[in-house]
């Protein structure tokens, strides 16, 4: 593949159209500065895909366009196309020859054409990929390329290492892997978000659809279960109810005759009935008076009787307490002397106690003074015996030093001689040093000040690149922050917005309301509650526990329109809502007048103040919260309501109520997701939040841009600066080496002598200080002998005082144990002496009260028998008058009895005949009175249990009876059971069954998306993994191969000398940066910023030359890379066009003759008129033949 072919219209200075043709070998184009030679270059680097106007000298994109001159209009496009020859399909396009295209308009549109084909810049871009084209490629060469490859930092000079490489595709290749896997983590992250929010729905969700589902199935069971048993108890009903009818009827009759019968015997029985009741009345009379009689006289016989027993009793008691007071009078004198006694028998005891406890005190005080003394004389015997030890040792010790001090001595001496002879060598030594020193040191000062300088500024530069590195990270961290909270936050908006959405939470009837969006009323529906109404911050709960399902009631515009709704939810069986009609609702009278201060000392407010509403609704938000008060918590709450008398119904911010009356409902109530008000409140909110954080991370971007744009101009002053310390480095380095060796000397020779002169001085004072040592430890030892001979003899005195001491104490021991013994038998005996007088003290005291009371008591009974004997005489008396009376009544009473008897049989035989009748209408009357009830109660029964049907199951629930079904054994047992079963699972949210399968459905989708996105994730990082191991196995292979030849090439073009490449990082291939080292004959080894500027050009070119000979391109266009190279130099160059332009081609722009000599065709760029490039052509080899 070669360059075949350059046609340029409006780019630049190329106002006309030029076709420049390429053929293989060496083409130069040259012309004066400022003609435009540059601008083909640029050209060529614009085509292929360069997107930053930088490198081919611009800014924007209306710089590439002809821009007009004195005599030109300026033109509205630039064009560009590169033909290039693709025989050997080195392109991966089926054509032999491509056409790359490169339009660009005023107005900033931009065409890219293949053939003629529309395409992408980056389709351009990745279709000259690891070519030697691309737009980091070696293809086009300039002056400031040559600059950069050997100025930029190691790092930075990769991107033509990796381009001759071919790993550009694969990098590209990484790139949008790491951007997909980037993507991937952040879906992978969303959808993680979105699972979280709807699984904590899902759980609740289900329990209620599950609680739905089984409510269904139960309401199902009881409605064919009570349809059924209640038909079949209806026919059972109407049965019965003809049966009782027929019965009830032949009853009646019977119940008639009887009546009739009934009539004339009570009529007979009235009459013998008075005349029995007369006789009755006379012997009712005699018979009390007679009653009263007998039982005057019983009363008197029970007195007499009873005076009797009483008298017997009361003797029996006077004559047991006489007897008792004599015995307690002896017990009395027995133990009155018992007491005397024990007195005189405990003081003589209490005597000898005291006697005794005085002699075991002074016996115990004699002992403590003896151990006291022992004690101390022991004490004083310790330390007598410790001195004594020491000062053996101290005494052997002196000796031990003595000896070993006169050894030293003869030693040091010794020491001494040796010393000083090595002393004299030392300091002659350093006075030749320090006169080399000298010399070197005023050279080198002045090179110090100038390194310094050079790394201050360096300092202050790289402080600035740190502290803008150190924000520029703090700015993309908290960029990327905010990004990640902006992700959650729209996760959560959009969860909630779906739930919105989707009416989740709301009741079924008025999900299927908003949703009729075709029927004529969805359009005059407002919309619920919750909808128009806007809590203020922190009382969404507070309005939710107030309005309760209110929230879902749902506004209409026309009472009208509300019926329409209500017949749709009939028909389609959906469910029930409530409505408020605008036209009905009305507003209600403000009746917080009163309370306004009352609600300002608690902190509270009405409810309808807490909201804000369109005025449309006044009347809905007055009629639903105008009775309703807010407090901040249930004390405030159980005030507020005293003191507006329990008139209002109050709510707390944690949704307690204070109902009118004073019932209190509060306690746990669970937060859940699907609060209205709550959701809606906290759509608003996050939506509010995002845009805050939207507002801050444009801002974020816009300072990283700006610090990033700082950061790379310090960095480019950072290195100048780098550079010229290291110029000053490199010049400091000889005179330093020097320095170091003879400081190093010096150095060496001063701490000698010091050593010397110390170890002198050292030796001399330990002489004089042994000396000294020895004399006091000869003093110090006779001393010491002394001292021992004294502290023997005061041990020995100590140790007789303390034998005799041990002796006296053995013997007042002995008497104290004898003492003790005595006092505690005589303690014991007085102790139980005591005991003995209070026991018969005690006796005495119970004695005395029981005489006296049994005395007190002896009188009374012989009082009370006196006055029993005056009683019974006057009772015998009266009880002898009562009996006459009695006898004579009795007589009278008899005659009228047998009258009463005669009467009544009479009576009592009419009356059974009559009773019989009555029985038996009694019996028809209770008969036919059951038989009423049962046809009542079964009519109720058969009336009810119709209404009953049809109020719950409609008109046609006969539709329903299966008369084939098998009923439960016990059928109302089971309807029972089911009702139970159905009002414990109430309340039942039936929407939740189909929210619960489309939430399931969507949480189902999710996780399969979210695996799905896992494997992908899996996927991705083999991707990278493999393009990374393809990537550093291919560039290490072309350094190696880059570095040999480019070690070959820099010995041809030097005629000798050394270069190499290294890599900063070797076991870090793939992000190492690539350091340039040379060494031109007869120099050392030295950084690329001291080399001339010859050398630095011959130098890149050895490098570029190298990277052609590993990685060919198709074509290389070097401008004007011979600039600063010297005659021999531009030989040595043209030598090398020569060899290396038989396998590439090569476009040369230049000013030099011998370039210029080696040229197969050359091009000539001139400006005849001002601002405008003309191209004249010259093929060389034709005009030399």
């Amino acid at each position: 593949m070669h360059l075949k072919r350059l046609e340029i219209h409006g780019f630049k200075s190329f106002a006309d159209r030029i076709n420049l043709v390429f053929k293989p070998g060496i083409t130069a184009i040259v012309g004066p500065n400022g003609s435009g030679k540059s601008n083909i270059a640029d050209s060529l680097r614009w085509v292929m895909g360069e997107s930053n106007l930088r490198n081919i000298r611009g800014t924007k994109y209306e710089d590439v366009i002809f821009a007009g001159s004195e005599a030109r209009k300026p033109l509205g496009m630039a064009e560009v196309t590169l033909v290039l020859d693709n025989t050997d399909q080195a392109l991966p396009l089926e054509y032999t020859e491509v056409a790359v295209t490169r339009r660009v308009y005023r107005s900033g549109e931009s065409e890219f054409l293949i053939n003629r084909t529309p395409v992408r810049l980056r389709d351009i871009q990745e279709l000259f990929f690891d070519t030697g084209l691309g737009k980091e490629a070696y293809s086009v060469i300039s002056q400031g390329k040559i600059d950069a490859i050997l100025s930029v930092r190691p790092e930075d000079r990769r991107s033509v290492f990796e381009e001759a490489a071919g790993i550009m595709r694969y990098k590209v290749k990484k790139n949008l892997t790491l951007k997909k896997l980037s993507e991937t983590e952040n879906n992978i992250l969303r959808i993680e978000d979105l699972l979280q929010e709807l699984c904590a729905q899902l759980d609740p969700l289900s329990i209620q659809a599950e609680r739905a589902s089984l409510y269904i199935d139960l309401r199902d069971t009881l409605k064919k279960v009570e349809i059924n048993h209640s038909y079949r108890e209806l026919n059972t009903i109407s049965e019965n109810l003809q049966k009782l009818e027929t019965t009830q009827q032949a009853k009646q009759q019977e119940l008639t005759v009887l009546q009739s019968e009934a009539e004339t015997l009570s009529e007979k029985v009235q009459e013998v009935k008075a005349r029995a009741t007369a006789l009755e009345n006379q012997i009712q009379t005699r018979q009390k008076q007679l009653m009263e009689g007998l039982a005057q006289r019983e009363r008197a016989m029970g007195e007499l009787n009873l005076f009797a027993e009483r008298k017997r009793s009361l003797q029996n008691r006077q004559e047991e307490l006489t007897g008792n007071l004599a015995a307690l009078r002896e017990k009395n004198e027995a133990l009155e002397q018992k007491q005397e006694q024990l007195c005189q028998s405990t003081a003589g005891i209490d005597r000898e106690k005291n006697r005794l406890a005085c002699e075991v005190k002074d016996l115990e005080r004699a002992l403590v003074e003896k151990e006291e003394r022992i004690k101390e004389l022991r004490n004083s015997l310790s330390a007598k015996k410790t001195l004594y030890t020491d000062k053996l040792a101290a005494d052997s010790l002196l000796k031990q030093k003595i000896s070993e001090a006169g050894a030293q001595k003869v030693f040091r001496q010794e020491k001494e001689v040796e010393l000083r002879t090595e002393l004299d060598l030392a300091v002659k030594e350093m006075a030749e040093t320090e006169e080399r020193l000298n010399a070197i040191k005023a050279k080198l000062e002045t090179l110090r000040n100038e390194a310094e300088q050079a790394k201050s500024e360096e300092r202050q530069l790289a402080a600035a690149i740190q502290k803008h590195q150190a924000y520029l990270e703090e700015r993309v961290q908290k960029n990327q922050e905010i990004r990640e909270r902006l992700r959650g936050l729209e996760s959560k908006i959009t969860v909630l917005t779906e739930m919105e959405r989707s009416h989740q939470g709301y009741y079924q009837g008025v999900k299927a309301l908003l949703q009729a969006t075709r029927e004529p009323f969805h359009q005059e529906i407002h919309g619920i509650i919750a909808d128009i109404i806007r809590p203020e911050p922190g009382y969404e709960l507070a309005l939710e526990v107030a309005l309760g399902s209110a929230l879902q009631n749902l506004v209409i515009t026309h009472h009208r329109h509300a019926g329409q709704a209500i017949n749709y939810l009939k028909q389609n069986r959906l469910g029930r809502a409530t409505f408020l009609p605008l036209n009905l609702i009305e507003g209600k009278p403000d009746r917080f007048r009163e309370y306004k201060s009352i609600l300002a000392e608690y902190n509270s407010k009405p409810a309808t103040e807490t909201v804000s509403y369109d005025q449309q609704y006044q009347a809905v938000v007055s009629h639903l919260l105008s009775s309703t008060l807010v407090a901040p918590d249930l004390k405030t709450a159980v005030e507020l309501a005293e003191k507006t008398r329990k008139q209002f119904r109050v709510v707390t911010l944690e949704g307690e109520i204070i109902a009118p009356g004073g019932a209190i409902t509060g306690g746990n109530l669970e937060r859940r997701q699907s609060g209205l008000l709550s959701r809606k409140g906290e759509i608003r909110r996050l939506k509010g939040e995002k845009q805050d954080l939207l507002a801050f991370l444009d801002r974020g971007l816009n300072e990283e841009n700006q610090l990033q744009a700082e950061l790379k101009d310090l960095s480019q002053q950072h290195e100048e600066k780098r550079n010229r310390g290291q110029e000053i480095s490199i010049q400091q380095n000889s005179t330093l080496k020097d320095m170091e060796v003879l400081n190093v000397s010096y150095e060496k020779t001063v701490k000698q002598r010091d050593q010397i002169e110390t170890a002198l001085q050292k030796l001399n004072n330990e002489l004089t200080a042994q000396e000294l040592t020895v004399n006091e430890l000869q003093e110090k030892m006779m001393r010491s002998e002394t001292e021992i001979e004294l502290i023997a003899a005061e041990i020995r005195a100590l140790e007789e005082q303390e034998s005799v001491l041990i002796q006296e104490r053995e013997q007042c021991l002995m008497d104290l144990s004898t003492l003790s013994s005595r006092l505690a038998g005589v303690q014991q005996e007085w102790v139980g002496k005591q005991e003995n007088l209070q026991d018969i003290q005690r006796n005495l005291e119970e004695l005395r009260s029981e005489m006296a009371r049994q005395e007190k008591e002896r009188i009374r009974v012989t009082e009370e028998l006196r006055r029993l004997e005056a009683e019974r005489v006057q009772l015998e008396a009266a009880m002898e008058k009562t009996a006459q009376d009695l006898a004579h009544e009795e007589t009278e009473l008899q005659q009228r009895r047998a009258e009463w008897q005669a009467a009544l049989d009479n009576a009592n035989q009419m009356e059974i005949s009559l009773r019989q009748q009555q029985k038996r209408e009694g019996e028809l009357l209770t008969e036919l009175h059951r038989l009423e009830l049962q046809i009542n109660r079964l009519n109720i029964n058969r009336d009810n249990l119709a209404a009953n049907l049809t109020e719950v199951y409609g008109e046609d629930w006969q539709q329903e009876v299966q008369s084939e079904w098998e009923l439960p054994a016990h059928p109302r047992q089971e309807i029972l059971r089911l009702k139970t079963q159905m009002k414990a699972l109430e309340p039942v949210n039936l929407q939740a069954i189909e929210d619960y399968q489309t939430l399931k459905e969507r949480v189902d989708f999710l996780s399969q998306q979210l695996t799905d996105l896992n494997a992908a994730r899996e996927s991705l990082h083999k991707v990278i993994n493999e393009i990374e191991k393809t990537i550093k196995k291919q560039f290490t292979a072309t350094f190696a191969q880059i570095r040999k030849e480019f070690t070959e090439l820099f010995e041809q073009l030097f005629s000798g000398g050394k270069a190499d490449l290294q890599l900063t990082d070797p076991d870090q291939p793939l992000e190492s940066g690539i350091e340039i080292l040379a060494q031109p004959p007869g120099k050392r080894l030295q950084n690329l910023s001291l080399l001339s500027g010859g050398e630095r050009a011959m130098t890149a070119i050895a490098l570029l030359f190298a990277i052609f000979r590993v990685k060919p391109s198709p074509f290389c266009i070097l401008d004007e890379i011979d600039a600063t190279l010297d005659g021999a130099n531009v030989q040595r160059f043209t030598e090398l066009l020569r060899i290396f332009s038989k396998e590439l081609q090569f476009i040369v722009i230049t000013h030099r003759r011998g370039t210029m000599e080696v040229a197969d065709v050359l091009y000539g760029v001139t400006m005849e008129e001002k601002g405008i490039s003309k191209l004249i052509s010259l093929e060389l080899k034709e005009q030399a033949s």
